[in-house]
């Protein structure tokens, strides 16, 4: 599944508010801009909902609105999300013919039963997305690309240490296990 497009809003209507609108995503992207012009704040907002995605984090952040398309085998999803004081205040995820979750704020909405073959209510909790909460490969299959698209996101602050302040003694005998999403693992990283 790939990123296709992004549409987001954070403190829409506050004299805080930052916008991005309609960025487009091909098989290679370069973002050029001026200093402080949104480059990294774009990357963050894109890595913040694979996080959420991916049932990292529940939801902590106070405002934001983000309005996405992903390609999937040959498939455009559609998904918003919209958290207003650090709640899930709206939730969609749909394709061109069908609606697979809706909700509003308070948790409640409807999702679609693979096995029945219809929508049907949830309550899920204010903190946390339906898309995650409800994730089943049985009922709920659909989800599962969202998932898998947070969990392989991978997002390193360059302006961090990146490992720097990590000491590596090599064994090349020993196997290890490495997470590609912890940020000080880059030398087991890179050896890999």
């Amino acid at each position: 599944m790939k990123l296709v497009s992004l549409n987001y809003v954070q403190w829409d209507g506050t004299p805080r508010e930052w916008r991005v609108d309609k960025v487009l995503f091909g098989p290679t992207n370069l973002l050029v801009g001026p200093n402080a012009s949104g480059k990294s704040r774009i990357l963050n907002v894109i890595a913040g909902l694979a996080n959420l995605l991916a049932g990292d984090h529940k939801v902590t952040v106070l405002s934001g609105h983000w309005d996405v398309t992903f390609e999937s085998e040959g498939n455009r999803l559609e998904y918003v999300l919209q958290v207003s004081d650090g709640k899930v205040a709206k939730e969609i995820f749909q394709n061109e013919s069908k609606t697979y979750l809706e909700r509003g704020s308070g948790g409640a909405g409807k999702i679609w039963a693979e096995k029945l073959k219809q929508l049907i209510d949830i309550q899920v909790p204010e903190d946390e997305l339906a898309s995650v909460a409800r994730r089943d490969s049985i009922q709920h299959p659909y989800f599962e690309p969202l998932n898998h698209w947070g969990i392989t996101l991978y997002h390193y602050l360059f302006g961090s240490t990146l490992g720097k302040d990590v000491m590596a003694l090599i064994d090349p005998s020993v196997k290890r296990e490495v997470n590609p999403r912890d940020p000080t693992a880059v030398i087991a990283k890179y050896r890999q």
